[in-house]
């Protein structure tokens, strides 16, 4: 069995929320270790692919396809590459967080994923009735954008820190709809709504 390192450069329409989360998912799903991660200018992808040479043939080849249409891949090459005998040097695939870099376009706000829809309508999730939490797929991303990357910190967010338990399920990678989820909040620690009375007193139901 021949083991190789790859290093590629994936440039297309790539940088949105959500496109780190599939690519490990894919890549733990075929077995390979590695990581991703942006370029320091934010124009491109970093993918490094650690295993079976064979497997990251075949992992490569129908990518552009995995990633429509959510992610246009315009382009894909090899910017490093070697090969070691040693199986133990495979760690698992890991997505590094985004560098400093300017975003080369805005990201739209969207509407609620199913998922995320389905969990603020179960009562018995945490999240039942709140609707402040948006998963890495969904939710608003230019409205809440302060500066580039589009991190927590980085967001009108950055006033309301993750829980323990938030913190837990963004950095559980078998979470698939909650992994790396920067928005992800429950009435614990995220925003609440209310109204003010004219007297700027809080208004309670009868009022409203």
């Amino acid at each position: 069995m021949s083991n190789t390192s790859v290093t590629f450069e994936l440039r297309g329409d790539l940088m949105k929320p959500g496109f780190k989360t599939l690519i490990w998912e894919l890549a733990v799903n075929a077995g390979l270790g590695g990581w991703v991660t942006e370029s320091q200018d934010g124009t491109y992808i970093l993918l490094r692919l650690d295993g079976d040479e064979d497997a990251i043939r075949k992992f490569i080849r129908p990518i552009p396809g995995k990633l429509l249409p959510a992610y246009p891949l315009k382009n894909i090459c090899v910017s490093d590459q070697s090969s070691f005998e040693d199986t133990a040097l495979i760690r698992d695939f890991k997505v590094f967080q985004s560098g400093d870099y300017l975003l080369p376009e805005l990201v739209p706000d969207k509407t609620f994923c199913p998922d995320c829809l389905a969990e603020i309508m179960d009562p018995a999730s945490p999240r039942y009735a709140y609707p402040f939490s948006f998963c890495a797929k969904c939710g608003p991303q230019y409205s809440m954008l302060m500066r580039a990357p589009g991190v927590r910190k980085n967001t009108t967010y950055a006033a309301f820190p993750a829980c323990r338990d938030c913190k837990v399920q963004k950095d559980d990678k078998q979470d698939k709809h909650h992994f790396n989820s920067e928005m992800l909040a429950c009435p614990d620690c995220g925003p609440h709504l209310f109204l003010l009375d004219d007297e700027g007193e809080q208004a309670d139901d009868e009022h409203c």
